[in-house]
C-alpha cells in the first residue's frame, strides 16, 4: 500500500488516501514528502481517507516515533485541522491511539465514519470528483 495525496489549493486542503495495509515506512515517507511539498501552505486542512484500509500494520512504538517526527515538523504543520474517515471499529481505535500522541493544541484532529461528516467538520465543499487522485 502507499499513501497517496493531492493538494487542492483553492480550499487549502490536503486529501490523503490509504488502502490495503498501512505501514510505518509509508507513513514516515508521507509526512516527510508532505513537509517538503511547496504547495503545502500552512495552516491547511487535511482529509485522511482510510475507508479502504484493511490492516493497520503500525505498532505502538512506531506510533510514538511517528508522533515525535511530526512534532519535529510542528512549525510546518502548525494549526493544521485534520479529519480522518475510518469506518471500522478497529481502524477507529487505531486512529484514536495515534491521536493520543499528537499535540492537539497545535493540530486539531477528529475521526469520522462518513465522508460527508468529515467534510462538514472541515468546512469544505468539494465534490467526489475533486477528491480523485490520478
Amino acid at each position: 500500500m502507499s499513501l497517496k495525496y493531492k493538494i487542492i489549493e483553492d480550499c487549502k486542503l490536503v486529501y490523503v488516501v490509504g488502502d490495503d495495509t498501512l505501514n510505518f515506512d509509508e507513513l514516515m515517507n508521507h509526512i516527510g514528502e508532505l513537509s517538503q511539498d511547496s504547495k503545502y501552505n500552512s495552516p491547511m486542512l487535511k482529509l485522511v481517507d482510510y475507508r479502504n484500509l484493511k490492516k493497520y500494520g503500525i505498532t505502538t512504538e512506531e506510533s510514538e516515533i511517528f508522533s515525535i517526527k511530526k512534532a519535529s515538523l510542528a512549525e510546518r504543520f502548525l494549526h493544521e485541522k485534520c479529519a480522518f474517515i475510518v469506518p471500522s471499529d478497529l481502524g477507529h481505535g487505531m486512529v484514536r491511539h495515534h491521536q493520543a500522541f499528537v499535540n492537539e493544541d497545535k493540530i486539531e484532529t477528529e475521526i469520522f465514519r462518513e465522508l460527508e461528516d468529515a467534510k462538514e467538520w472541515l468546512g469544505i465543499n468539494v465534490t467526489n470528483e475533486e477528491l480523485i487522485i490520478g
